[in-house]
């Protein structure tokens, strides 16, 4: 049996997605956020977490999501020394797992997927987040 990961579990446009409890500093429920004039589309706003201005970010364009059922909350995340609030329906749990047991994912969900869980059921797709914050930044510049 490989190493254990932990993985946060959340909904987005009714699919079971995960991220790796590593990349995660906490989840805030979104309360308020206010808009960016000018913002790329996947940029929902900015809000303010305990006196730091965090932007919002809406991934499920990334993820090929149509729309997802109101973003209630916000998984925070540390990248680059900067905080990013990932826009998510409901953060489910935490789910572990054997590296060795996270599936390729299939083709056609396109290369922002690391790889799916299986948990009792459901189906998990595990975010590549690297490549998604690498996407991003290539599209600010």
């Amino acid at each position: 049996m490989g190493k254990e990961l932990q993985i946060l579990v959340f909904t987005l446009g009714k699919q079971y997605w995960g991220l790796n409890i590593l990349d995660v500093r906490e989840v805030v429920k979104i309360k308020s956020y206010t808009p960016v004039p000018g913002a790329p589309q996947y940029i929902l706003g900015v809000f303010n977490l305990r006196g730091q201005i965090v932007p919002l970010i809406d991934i499920s364009m990334f993820l090929n999501i149509a729309n997802s059922n109101g973003l209630r909350e916000a998984v925070i995340i540390n990248h680059d020394n900067e905080l990013i609030g990932i826009a998510v329906e409901d953060v489910v749990g935490v789910a572990r797992v054997a590296e060795d047991r996270i599936l390729p994912p299939p083709n056609e969900v396109g290369d922002h997927v690391r790889g799916v869980i299986e948990t009792p059921g459901r189906v998990v797709s595990v975010i590549d987040l690297k490549r998604i914050l690498e996407k991003i930044s290539t599209q600010q510049q």
